[in-house]
């Protein structure tokens, strides 16, 4: 699977997006799913878009069993996601002093 097939690039901010499943189309209202992720670079963009994946695949399993998520707690859940990606990341750290000479 390719991951970077769900992430699109609109200026310098990265969305997520998965199509809806047909059968699940009506019940959402809807046929895919888009996500803000904000300004990252590709490679951190890829990892967030795996877990979103797991995440959305969940969803749609859960709603596939009448137990149906709300619009609004889907993007919740993809929140969630999105904060718990945002925390396990260490930032890159920037030398304090010219690394020039």
């Amino acid at each position: 699977m390719a991951s970077d097939s769900f992430l699109r690039l609109k200026g310098r901010t990265t969305y997520f997006r998965r199509k809806i499943p047909a059968d699940l189309q009506t019940q959402l209202a809807s046929s895919e799913i888009c996500f803000r992720l904000g300004v990252i670079d590709r490679d951190s963009a890829i990892q967030l878009a795996r877990r979103m994946v797991v995440k959305v695949d969940a969803f749609f399993v859960s709603a596939r069993k009448d137990e149906m998520l709300s619009s609004q707690e889907l993007s919740a859940l993809l929140g969630v996601a999105l904060a718990d990606w945002r925390r396990s990341v260490q930032p890159v750290p920037v030398p304090l002093i010219s690394t020039r000479d």
